[in-house]
């Protein structure tokens, strides 16, 4: 990723990396609206007649990120939350190394030292190796 701080041109690689972390991004968000509107009643069903899809393509869509685009994500997030897109972005080099929150790299602001937006808390993963049996003929 060193030719992020180059004047380009970025590798196919690069841009298809920043591509798929954007639309994660988004993904992850409105499924983070979409869990608390279930939390509070709301179904898929619902969701789709009141945004005016079929429910068997709402759940494709909401299954992957695809290709959502932008009128796909502003219908459903007004649809989960009665909420618009409010565009917003900040810088990806100079920031210490993290695990993304979907919810966090939508923020505007700079980083928050505690999540702010969801009373989760990032979960810490670690790959351990174990050594493999193998069989001897």
């Amino acid at each position: 990723m060193q030719e992020l701080n180059g004047d380009g041109p970025l590798s196919a690689g690069t841009r298809a990396f920043l591509a798929v972390r954007g639309r994660q991004a988004l993904f992850d968000y409105v499924h983070e609206k979409l869990r608390v509107a279930k939390s509070n009643g709301l179904t898929q069903e619902k969701l789709a007649r009141f945004i005016g899809k079929d429910t068997g393509r709402l759940s494709n869509t909401l299954s992957s990120p695809g290709n959502w685009g932008i009128d796909t994500i502003a219908l459903l997030l007004f649809g989960i939350a009665r909420e618009e897109i409010v565009p917003g972005s900040r810088p990806l080099l100079g920031r210490p190394s993290q695990n993304m929150r979907a919810l966090d790299m939508l923020d505007t602001a700079s980083p928050p030292a505690q999540p702010t937006h969801s009373s989760r808390k990032p979960i810490e993963v670690k790959l351990v190796s174990e050594p493999r049996e193998t069989e001897d003929a």
